[in-house]
C-alpha cells in the first residue's frame, strides 16, 4: 500500500510541477500583452491628439473660408436673379 502511496505522491508532484511552470509562463505572457496594450493605448491617444490639434488648426481657416464662398454664391444668386442689373 505505501508504494502505491508513494506513486500517487510523486504523479500529484509531477503535475503540481508541470501546472505551476505553464502558470508562470502563462503570467509572463499576460503581463508582455497588458504592457504592449499599454503602449498601443498611448500610441492611440497621441495620434488622437495630434488629429484634434490638427483640425482646430484647420477649422480656424476653413471656416471663414467656407462662410466667404457661400457670401459670394448668395451674392451671384441675388445679382442673377435681381431686375437691377450692376455694372462690372
Amino acid at each position: 500500500m505505501e508504494t502505491a502511496f508513494n506513486i500517487l505522491v510523486i504523479i500529484l508532484s509531477l503535475f503540481l510541477a508541470i501546472f505551476l511552470i505553464l502558470g508562470i509562463v502563462i503570467l509572463l505572457y499576460a503581463y508582455r500583452l497588458a504592457k504592449s496594450a499599454k503602449k498601443l493605448g498611448e500610441q492611440a491617444e497621441a495620434s488622437v491628439k495630434g488629429a484634434q490639434e490638427f483640425m482646430k488648426g484647420v477649422s480656424n481657416k476653413v471656416a471663414p473660408a467656407f462662410a466667404a464662398k457661400l457670401l459670394t454664391h448668395a451674392v451671384k444668386n441675388f445679382t442673377s436673379r435681381s431686375k437691377v442689373k450692376v455694372k462690372k
